[in-house]
């Protein structure tokens, strides 16, 4: 019964992409990335209906964001270009270039030792020692690693913007980096 209280919060979390790509790209996107998530939910529901039908929706809907971001940044620095902009140097006037470059150094240096212990996170994974996360602890106590797998892939995504910046601005980064070692793992 506790389970189903929870499942309009789950569908709410599906509408987050659509809110985005709404807020980034205008309506138009916001609308094809509403009628595809919900033609995503129906389908779901109808073809696979053990899976929770958000899941699939709110994985397009994240992916969409992220291509649509990546093509309008592509898209401005081609017209960047072809106007005869030239590049700042890092660490000149830009003040994100200034906050980001002295930390982003620094992580470069010890991105083997964190490949290392990334590995080492996985391996621990693997062997069901070590799990994700307060949502995935109780999936691997079932003994269901692929739903864990599911749920800590999904993190992936909602979480890189927030684990990458807080590097790059902090110079500190966890052993499990953007948690991609634990569906890896499992």
């Amino acid at each position: 019964a506790m389970q189903q209280m929870s499942t309009p919060i789950l569908f709410l979390f599906t509408l987050f992409p659509v809110l985005a790509i709404t807020k980034q790209f205008g309506r138009m996107w916001g609308g094809i990335a509403g009628v595809l998530e919900l033609a995503l939910v129906v389908m779901t529901m109808k073809l696979w209906p053990n899976m929770f039908a958000g899941a699939l929706a709110m994985a397009v809907g994240v992916l969409m964001l992220i291509g649509l971001a990546v093509s309008k940044d592509l898209r401005q620095r081609r017209a960047d270009r072809a106007a005869g902009a030239v590049e700042e140097e890092v660490g000149g006037d830009d003040p994100m270039a200034s906050l980001f470059s002295a930390s982003a150094t620094r992580l470069r240096k010890y991105l083997p030792l964190f490949m290392l212990l990334g590995a080492g996170v996985c391996v621990l994974a693997q062997m069901h020692v070590f799990g994700g996360g307060e949502a995935t602890s109780f999936l691997i106590a079932k003994g269901q690693y692929a739903e864990a797998a599911q749920v800590d892939f999904y993190r992936v995504f909602g979480f890189i913007p927030l684990i990458a910046t807080t590097a790059l601005a902090s110079g500190a980064y966890g052993i499990a980096g953007f948690t991609l070692v634990y569906p890896i793992g499992y």
